[in-house]
């Protein structure tokens, strides 16, 4: 006998059979026309509740989507107009680096102007910059290069001189961004350009007063994807702060954009409230007549609206609908109750009660129990027992899976992992990053047989994920020899103190290792290892069939070539000044050198980490027995 067989006799004392029947003839005798009219009343209430609060959610999700992009589109203007500035003089190089850093063959940004405050003079604004964008390369049209405009690519030329015609057509307040105010404007002229205007304060002077702004000017594409639905009956559209359309999915809206300040309902009412969202039922804002809508608004943090608006007969439908089929089905359920209730009573509540006894066992967590071994009925019960089995089993393997994860990711990451919605993205984090290797691994690797390479890399990873463990931080990935650990994954603090501690303890663990290797009469094992504090991407990348949870950033390859340095300067452990400031002058250290890393503009400082100070304030230093200095390539690993 298995040991859940003792619940199949398992009786209650008031039988679910008994309520079923009770339960039926209190309904045929108590069901009255008033009981289904407040049924369908509030089914119909819920059912408005829920489309309105759906169309609701609607503009608050475009408001949010919409406030992400131009956000992007904001911090990209600034970034340009802020390299601008800074390079502006006649060498022609500047230029591919601005091309490399900024737009990077892409051809969303047409074209990125910088303005500047005029300290005298009929204007009081000037135009000192202007770049245009033509996908792999890039023009600058005022004043450094002198291009002339019939050099231009025929797509760009038109935005040369477009700003004077936005402020001609007083479509753009240059006054306003240079109080400090950010505009998003739709300057869509012509009807193959569609063209959205970003402008941004981008310099002030020492009396913090805006001296220079700049204005890109934008192909939506991204903008006009999102208000784009699949749903036909529901309109999406953005609205810029003076009631003007700002981004439609049909685009002859956008050409020559409506003023909806005084005609369309919702936006008149959003203009005029300080709501950051409202509804509103309204006819059509044209004719003021004819069919009804439910409109709703959502206001982002840049004063653009998020408009969401649907037919007001296309929620009650399916309400309607609803309450025909309920009507027919609440008759035909009465009838056919009564008649078959107890007939099937008896069969299928004895084995739901066999269910409900194996339920509570694995809700203890025995996933190996099995419903059919005492449930053999052919009918949904026994359905129901099949799928219950198929849970355990699922539940079974969903918990060696989440014990894989753990050995992969640790169980903050892993949980998170089963938790969530696998999907692509992630999100912005400041974190420590780790990079360890070691030092003329191919040739040692070349002369010996892979079992004994297998065995020093096993060897060398379990130091370093134990270690990195107990300091709180995660093993994002293996390289080959080399060892990728994070810190700052999970918000907890301390994490630059924690990553230096990490690394001194694997600085006296490696010393325990080669000493060990002395002994046994092989060579030592030189490691290098690195730390930089930066912000990166943490999440899922790859593809929708295979996914990998990592950190993405420049952060990533700074860490790595601060690692690489280590060689050169023949020392086992180099940390940037950003890892330094966040530690509050708790470890010992010596500045090592000021390098400047391919492909960075900035010069890093780079320090070697030789002790900490204990809490009685004395530093306890932490010696390599085995420096690089003694690193011989002939004969070390």
């Amino acid at each position: 006998m298995s040991k859940d067989s003792k619940y199949d006799s398992s009786r209650v004392t008031f039988p679910i059979a008994v309520k079923l029947g009770l339960f039926t003839l209190v309904l045929l005798f108590t069901a009255t026309v008033p009981t289904f009219l407040e049924n369908a009343r509030e089914y119909e209430l819920a059912s408005s509740t829920r489309e309105k609060q759906f169309n609701r959610s609607s503009a608050i999700g475009l408001a949010e989507k919409a406030e992400r992009i131009i956000w992007q589109y904001v911090d990209k203007t600034k970034l340009i107009g802020g390299m601008l500035i800074e390079l502006n003089d006649i060498d022609p190089s500047n230029f591919d680096k601005l091309n490399r850093l900024t737009f990077e063959g892409s051809r969303e940004i047409t074209a990125v102007e910088v303005w500047e405050r005029r300290a005298f003079g009929s204007k009081p604004f000037r135009k000192v910059d202007h770049i245009l964008n033509h996908g792999k390369k890039i023009y600058s049209a005022y004043p450094m290069l002198d291009i002339k405009r019939n050099r231009l690519p025929k797509k760009l030329k038109y935005a040369y001189n477009l700003t004077d015609e936005v402020l001609a057509q007083n479509i753009f307040e240059i006054e306003s961004t240079f109080s400090g105010e950010i505009q998003v404007k739709n300057v869509s002229f012509l009807e193959d350009h569609l063209m959205l205007l970003v402008a941004a304060p981008v310099k002030k002077d020492s009396s913090n007063r805006i001296t220079h702004i700049a204005i890109s000017y934008i192909q939506p594409d991204r903008l006009i994807k999102i208000v784009q639905n699949n749903d036909k009956n529901r309109k999406l559209f953005l609205v810029d702060n003076d009631g003007k359309i700002l981004v439609d999915a049909e685009e002859n809206r956008m050409v020559n954009p409506e003023d909806l300040s005084d005609a369309h309902v919702l936006v008149k009412k959003a203009l005029s409230s300080i709501e950051g969202e409202a509804q509103a039922v309204y006819q059509d804002y044209k004719t003021g007549k004819g069919e009804m809508f439910i409109g709703d608004f959502a206001r982002n943090s840049l004063g653009i609206l998020a408009i969401s608006q649907v037919p007001e007969s296309i929620i009650t439908k399916p309400i309607r609908k609803a309450k025909r089929s309920a009507v027919f089905m609440t008759g035909l359920v009465f009838c056919v109750a009564f008649f078959f209730i107890f007939v099937f009573a008896i069969t299928l509540t004895n084995p739901i009660e066999k269910l409900f006894r194996l339920t509570e066992l694995v809700a203890k967590g025995d996933f190996s129990v099995r419903a059919r071994r005492h449930i053999n009925s052919h009918d949904e019960v026994g359905q129901l027992a099949l799928a219950f089995d198929n849970m355990t089993k699922g539940l079974a393997e969903r918990q060696k899976m989440e014990s894989v994860l753990h050995k992969f990711h640790g169980s903050d990451i892993a949980e998170k992992l089963v938790r969530s919605k696998l999907e692509l993205g992630g999100e912005r984090k400041e974190v420590i990053i780790f990079f360890s290797d070691i030092r003329n691994f191919t040739q040692f690797s070349e002369l010996r047989s892979p079992e004994e390479v297998v065995d020093l890399l096993n060897e060398y990873f379990d130091i370093i994920v134990k270690v990195i463990d107990r300091n709180g931080g995660i093993v994002d990935k293996f390289i080959g020899d080399s060892v990728m650990g994070v810190w700052g994954l999970d918000d907890e603090e301390n994490i630059a103190e924690r990553a230096i501690r990490a690394c001194l303890e694997l600085r006296i663990a490696f010393n325990r290792l080669n000493k060990r290797r002395e002994e046994e009469g092989k060579e030592p094992v030189y490691t290098g290892m690195g730390l930089h504090a930066g912000f990166v991407i943490a999440g899922t990348i790859g593809s929708e069939d295979r996914m990998e949870y990592t950190v993405i950033g420049d952060a990533v390859n700074t860490a790595s070539r601060i690692e690489t340095a280590t060689k050169m300067q023949k020392v086992d452990l180099l940390v940037s000044d950003s890892v330094l400031k966040m530690t509050n002058n708790r470890f010992v250290s010596e500045k090592i050198t000021d390098v400047q890393l391919a492909g960075k503009a900035e010069v890093l400082s780079l320090y070697e980490i030789i002790g900490y100070v204990n809490e009685k304030g004395e530093e306890i230093k932490v010696y390599n027995d085995f420096p690089l200095s003694n690193f011989d390539e002939k004969t070390a690993v």
